[in-house]
């Protein structure tokens, strides 16, 4: 089984694929006649990416799934009344018909960017592509 949710909304349809990157902050530096040598650096954040689609709600127009991330993308992003961004669950579940975890991700992201693509031939259906980035939350130390 295999279940992918963003905020308190599970995907519909599941991508094909989900990209993970993970990239750490090396630092590379050209020494004298030595040549190139690396310093081992931190992990930076974890970053996702998922391509998929949102079916018509069978009326020749954009589910209710559409209007449920797009909701997520204006609380997010208007600026106009200088909220925060609030972050969102991200939550991907697979599992073998044992029930044993073949993986399982339950972090908070921020939506990056959103991407939608509407097809000919495909009334209502809606494809996007959503980018996100791990959520670590800061501060002073007390």
């Amino acid at each position: 089984m295999y279940t992918i949710g963003l905020g308190r909304m599970d995907l519909p349809i599941l991508p094909e694929t989900l990209k993970e990157m993970i990239q750490m902050d090396n630092k590379k530096y050209d020494t004298f006649g030595v040549g190139e040598r690396v310093l081992p650096g931190k992990a930076k954040l974890y970053t996702w990416t998922i391509s998929s689609y949102f079916p018509s709600d069978g009326k020749e127009k954009p589910s209710t799934y559409h209007e449920y991330y797009m909701g997520l993308i204006n609380r997010n992003y208007d600026m106009g009344d200088n909220r925060p961004i609030e972050p969102i669950t991200f939550r991907v579940a697979r599992t073998l018909k044992d029930g044993s975890i073949v993986f399982n991700i339950n972090t908070k992201v921020l939506i990056e960017s959103i991407e939608w693509e509407d097809r000919k031939g495909e009334p209502g259906d809606l494809y996007y592509t959503i980018k996100l980035i791990e959520y670590k939350p800061f501060g002073s130390k007390v």
